[in-house]
């Protein structure tokens, strides 16, 4: 009984903090700046604690969450109220944690391909290609997956990310990230045996296939 009744009270908590929501948002969207304050201080920790456990940085979750509320500053008018907020919120830092991670993959790459035409055993490489080019054909072999299993790629592959973070971040399996990443690299090993020739042997050290 007394579990029920602590669940009752969660329900009904959470019913007032949506109605809350509600009213927050509808004043939002005449642009408000205390309603906007408001929210600012009911999610702002909530959301930073997940950015932070997304991107594991305390500087780029602080600059991550003024992301998150620009965002919504800027789409205030179009915020559907009848909708949680809480989950419209944890989507949009979900979205720049990943756009966050393919930036950092490109930068990434190009270091690791730099690093590679610097060493004396790669010296040939810069014969067929300058590191503009690289970023061009490393990019665009990466392209050519399908959006959800190129996102799945660039974040295991090039960013190191555990198929378990992979599988929390996205709400898959981890024998479903695993077999992304199995199909990912089968396709990408062809694409760049086929195509880019003499480039493979760079390609192929960037990604460690």
């Amino acid at each position: 009984m007394l579990r029920r009744g602590g669940q009752c009270t969660r329900m009904h908590d959470k019913k007032v903090m949506d109605v809350q929501d509600e009213v927050l948002l509808d004043a939002l969207s005449q642009g408000s700046h205390p309603a906007f304050e408001q929210l600012y201080d009911r999610y702002s920790r909530r959301i930073y604690a997940n950015l932070i456990r997304l991107v594991r940085s305390e500087a780029v979750a602080e600059e991550l969450l003024q992301d998150v509320f620009m965002k919504v500053w800027e789409l205030r008018a179009t915020i559907n109220t009848g909708q949680s907020f809480r989950s419209f919120l944890f989507q949009i830092s979900g979205n720049l944690a990943i756009d966050f991670y393919r930036k950092s993959a490109r930068q990434h790459t190009m270091e690791l391909a730099k690093k590679l035409t610097e060493e004396s055993t790669y010296d040939h490489v810069e014969k067929y290609i300058d590191f503009k080019e690289a970023e061009i054909l490393l990019d665009r072999a990466i392209s050519a997956l399908p959006p959800q299993r190129q996102r799945i790629f660039r974040l295991c592959r090039i960013e190191g990310k555990s198929y378990e973070e992979v599988a929390e971040l996205f709400s898959l399996t981890r024998n479903t990230v695993k077999d992304h990443m199995t199909k990912a690299n089968r396709f990408l090993r062809e694409l760049l045996s086929q195509e880019y020739g003499p480039f493979l042997v760079l390609l192929a050290a960037v990604f460690s296939f």
